[in-house]
C-alpha cells in the first residue's frame, strides 16, 4: 500500500484490493467544499444538537452521508481535515456536537475532563445523537441547498476515541443502539474498554484506525488495547490500519507539518473505504 511522506502503515485482513481502489480514488472528480452550521432540537430527549456540515458543491446525483462523532472534549469544529476531505470526494459529512462530552467539558479543568471520561451517560447519548442526526437528514431538515441532494440509503458513521465507541455501538456492538440505516463505519482509536465478546455482534464493515504510540497513561490504555475491536469482530469485512508514530491525539490535532503525513494516510484510507462500502467499489472489483 503506497503511503505519503515518511509515515508507514500496516494494513491487516482482506485489504480490498488496494491498488485498484487507489486507482479509483485518483480517477474520481474532486469538488469545492461548502460548509453550513445547523442547530437541531431533540424534544424527546430535551437535547439541542449543533452541527457543522461539509458538502460538495455542484456534485451530480445524490451524495452519500457520513456522520462523524468527535472525541471527548472536542466539538463540531474539530476534525475539519476529515470533513473537507470527504466532502471534496463527493460526500456530505455532518459533524454534530455531543453535549456533555464536548468542548464545554474542557472549561472546568483537566480533572473534570478526566472524570468525564468515566461518565457512562455518554454511552447512551452519543449513539442516540448520531441516529437523531440521521433522522434530520431523512426528514429533510437540512439547509435549503442540500435538500434532496443527500442519499438516505448510503450512510456511514465515523468517530474518534469515545466517538469510536459511538460508531461501534451504531454498527451493532450494542444491539440497543444498532441503526440499520448505517452501512459501514470507521472507529478511530477506540477509547472504551469493552469485553471482547461485546464486539461479536458488530454487523457492518469497519475500518479500524490506530497508531503505534496510541496509548493513554491516564486511563491505562495501551496500543494493543486499541486493536481489540478489530481482533474481536468475527467478520471478514474488518480492516485495521496502524500508523507508525501516531498517538491518540494524532487523529484530532489541527494539521501541522509534523502530522500532515499521518493525516494524509487517514484521508486516503478512509476515502477508499467509503468508496468501497458506500459506493460499491469493492463489488465492482470482485466482479473484475
Amino acid at each position: 500500500m503506497p503511503t505519503p511522506g515518511n509515515a508507514s502503515v500496516a494494513v491487516m485482513r482482506k485489504a480490498f484490493i488496494l491498488v485498484s481502489l487507489f486507482v479509483s480514488l485518483a480517477a474520481r472528480a474532486t469538488y469545492t467544499v461548502e460548509t453550513y452550521e445547523v442547530t437541531w432540537r431533540d424534544e424527546a430527549r430535551q437535547r439541542t444538537i449543533a452541527a457543522k456540515i461539509y458538502a460538495p458543491k455542484d456534485a451530480p446525483g445524490l451524495a452519500p452521508l457520513i456522520v462523524f462523532s468527535h472525541g471527548l472534549g472536542n466539538s463540531s469544529e474539530g476534525y475539519s481535515y476529515l470533513g473537507e476531505q470527504w466532502a471534496s470526494q463527493g460526500y456530505v459529512s455532518i459533524h454534530p456536537d455531543h453535549p456533555g462530552a464536548d468542548l464545554e467539558v474542557t472549561k472546568h479543568g483537566l480533572w473534570h475532563l478526566y472524570r468525564a471520561g468515566f461518565d457512562r451517560k455518554n454511552w447512551e447519548t452519543l449513539p442516540r445523537d448520531i441516529s437523531f442526526v440521521i433522522d434530520q437528514v431523512v426528514q429533510g431538515n437540512l439547509p435549503e441547498a442540500l435538500r434532496g441532494h443527500v442519499d438516505p440509503t448510503r450512510i456511514g458513521v465515523a468517530g474518534h476515541s469515545i466517538g469510536a465507541y459511538a460508531a461501534l455501538a451504531i454498527g451493532g456492538m450494542n444491539a440497543v443502539f444498532r441503526d440499520p440505516r448505517v452501512r459501514a463505519a470507521i472507529p478511530m482509536s477506540m477509547s472504551e474498554e469493552m469485553p471482547r465478546a461485546a464486539y461479536k455482534s458488530v454487523a457492518i464493515p469497519m475500518l479500524h484506525l490506530t497508531g503505534t504510540h496510541d496509548s493513554s497513561l491516564l486511563y491505562g490504555t495501551t496500543p494493543a488495547d486499541r486493536r481489540v475491536p478489530f481482533e474481536s469482530i468475527p467478520r471478514d469485512d474488518q480492516f485495521l490500519i496502524s500508523i507508525k508514530g501516531a498517538n491518540h491525539s494524532s487523529f484530532s490535532d489541527d494539521e501541522s507539518a509534523g502530522n500532515r503525513a499521518m493525516h494524509d494516510i487517514i484521508r486516503k484510507s478512509t476515502s477508499l473505504f467509503w468508496n468501497a462500502y458506500l459506493r460499491g467499489d469493492h463489488e465492482r472489483d470482485d466482479r473484475g
